[in-house]
């Protein structure tokens, strides 16, 4: 997984779709928390963590092979879609 220099103190990291690797990592990420906020709630503590994965790539060729506007996917892309996840860890 590559770390990026960000402006978001949320952000983890950059992962490749086509690594196994930073698959895998993104996993550990997500069973990390998983079992964090399990014992955060046993103990009464109010600090919950919640991992996001964000798509990134092209949006407008996706859109038009989807059927759709070119702008559909402005906003966001489906993940079917990305090169590329931006990791983030955000406090709830």
């Amino acid at each position: 997984m590559q770390i990026k220099e960000r402006s978001s103190d949320c952000y983890v990291g950059t992962a490749d779709i086509r690594c196994a690797a930073d698959m895998l990592e993104i996993e550990r990420i997500r069973k990390t928390n998983r079992i964090y906020n399990m014992v955060s709630k046993q103990s009464w503590s109010d600090t919950r963590f919640r991992v996001e994965v964000k798509a990134r790539g092209p949006r407008a060729v996706h859109a038009r092979a989807d059927g759709l506007d070119p702008r559909a996917y402005d906003m966001w892309l489906p993940i079917r879609h990305a090169e590329t996840l931006d990791v983030y860890v955000y406090t709830k």
